[in-house]
């Protein structure tokens, strides 16, 4: 780094440039590999013409369309959602805000777990419902009807949470000038929703590629879908090009999708985002009781009915046999957990401060990257780094523990560094500037003015990161070492051949692990608007 310096950049863009080098060498070359290999590959056209060619395409167009259902119910449902409690004085407002998050939260095939459970011949309903009652919804759930639900209660809080940041920094001032000429149905639809519309199309863009990746709910729900036929060529027929080549697909609609999310996103009044927001200027209801009643059972139906499944699967499970089949997976799920996030959040915090700051240009690449590499399926990711790293020189690396979290570090990175970003936008660059010119070093203006003052972001980076690694199961089932299974990857090897009550046990154990770092993010949120 002596040597960047002596350049002319100061060391703290030199820090911001070294990181952004290492993040594109070890996160997204190994990507740029596997595209560059299937597009030159010999054998592409022979592919093309093969006689899995019909079937792939079916496919690719079952997931086509799961993705878009999915997408249109949870960006219609979020973003209403976000209104209500973002624009209202609702009681509960908060405490349903992380209620509708919890799913996102978890493994999504818990929830397809719970519904199962919850609608098994030995489960609750079937107590209280005679079975021919249950039968239809039984079938219904059984391919695309219980896949689009799951998916979309599961990531649902995406454009919930988007539209709600979005919309606290909507101008009060605005919409007071509006209610001059209008009332409030004419305020959202001509001024609130058009400001917030780059956060929404963002949001349903990432929502859609998310589906896509998503393998373990269709798959849970016997509905085939393309993910799923890439994983079957690389993990059972070990025909790692054809995986390959089937994964091209999914890189090129990620890129085309972002850059015209990009495109249009940008062709809109961009608002000034910040970490800390305002309090935004509340709806007038007419019945918030009645509101307060509807969205309890909506929360009954997303929340409570998956996890009253679970618990009375579990219900007869053995501590003893829980501790036995779990312990080890468990372990290991904090030990990605802890490191992966701590890695992150010292990549994400230089990264989204010289984005803020505008202090490198290579940390602007990274962070656009970084969103491309979030929303690309997690399996896509993993395989990248497989046909990347599995070489001699690399044997140090490949088969361990480190590639784990090396792939977290290319698929997670998006969520520390725009959190610091944001953070830092509510942070006056004067204050660093007179620190300077009163003499303070790079190094004491970071540890006396920007980390006290941008802990509450770098806390909600890690812990953010710390979540999604826990509830990752498509880069982990593909590239831990032998003994290395999270407890993510374990439920999934339970659910082949285990017990129904230990499975249901081992599912209430991840919720249980997730509930407590989440309930620390939910404290840090308590002081927003102060």
């Amino acid at each position: 780094m002596g040597g960047i310096v002596r350049r002319g950049l100061s060391p703290l863009k030199a820090i911001i440039l070294l990181l952004s080098l290492l993040w594109l060498a070890a996160a997204f070359l190994p990507l740029l590999w596997l595209t560059a290999s299937s597009l030159f590959g010999d054998d592409v056209a022979a592919f093309l013409k093969s006689d899995a060619t019909p079937r792939t395409m079916q496919l690719l167009a079952h997931s086509l369309w799961l993705a878009l259902a999915v997408t249109v119910t949870s960006a219609a449902g979020g973003v209403g959602l976000a209104l209500l409690l973002q624009k209202s004085r609702l009681l509960f407002r908060r405490f349903w805000l992380w209620l509708f998050v919890v799913p996102l939260l978890v493994p999504p095939y818990l929830w397809a777990l719970g519904w199962a459970d919850l609608l098994s011949p030995e489960g609750p309903l079937a107590r209280w419902l005679p079975s021919s009652s249950l039968e239809p919804l039984r079938a219904w759930f059984s391919g695309f009807g219980g896949s689009w639900f799951v998916l979309s209660v599961v990531f649902l809080p995406i454009p919930m949470v988007v539209t709600a940041l979005f919309l606290r920094s909507v101008p009060a001032a605005l919409e007071e000038a509006g209610l001059l000429a209008t009332g409030w149905r004419g305020v959202l639809g001509g001024i609130t929703l058009p400001l917030v519309w780059p956060g929404i199309l963002l949001s349903a863009v990432v929502v859609f590629l998310l589906v896509l990746g998503e393998p373990t709910v269709p798959q849970f729900f016997r509905y085939n879908v393309f993910i799923t036929e890439i994983l079957t060529r690389f993990a059972a027929f070990y025909d790692i090009r054809s995986a390959t080549l089937l994964s091209l697909p999914l890189v090129l609609l990620a890129a085309l999708l972002l850059f015209l999310e990009y495109r249009g996103g940008r062709s809109h009044t961009p608002l000034a985002l910040t970490f800390e927001g305002r309090e935004t200027l509340p709806v007038p209801l007419r019945h918030p009781l009645l509101l307060e009643v509807a969205l309890g059972g909506f929360a009954l139906l997303t929340v409570g009915l998956p996890l009253a499944g679970l618990l009375a699967q579990a219900a007869s499970m053995r501590v003893g046999e829980l501790y036995a089949h779990a312990a080890d997976a468990l372990g290991n799920s904090l030990f990605y957990a802890f490191w992966g996030a701590t890695l992150l959040t010292l990549f994400g915090f230089f990264i989204g401060y010289g984005v803020q700051r505008r202090l490198c240009g290579a940390g602007r690449v990274t962070e656009a990257l970084s969103l491309f590499l979030f929303a690309l399926p997690g399996s896509v990711v993993a395989i990248s780094m497989i046909l990347f790293y599995n070489r001699p020189s690399f044997a140090w690396l490949y088969g361990t523990a480190a590639l784990v979290i090396v792939a977290y570090l290319a698929k997670y990175l998006l969520l520390p560094s725009r959190i610091t970003a944001l953070q830092m936008a509510a942070i006056p660059p004067s204050m660093e500037e007179a620190a300077r010119l009163a003499g303070a070093s790079w190094r004491l203006r970071l540890v006396a003015i920007v980390v006290p003052l941008a802990k509450r972001g770098i806390a909600v980076g890690w812990l953010s990161a710390f979540l999604f690694i826990l509830r990752d199961t498509d880069v982990t089932m593909l590239l831990y070492p032998p003994g290395g299974d999270t407890l993510s990857v374990r439920l999934l090897t339970l659910m082949a051949n285990g017990a129904p009550s230990l499975i249901a046990g081992v599912a209430l154990l991840q919720i249980a692990v997730t509930a407590l770092p989440a309930a620390f993010l939910s404290l840090l949120f308590r002081g927003e608007g102060r």
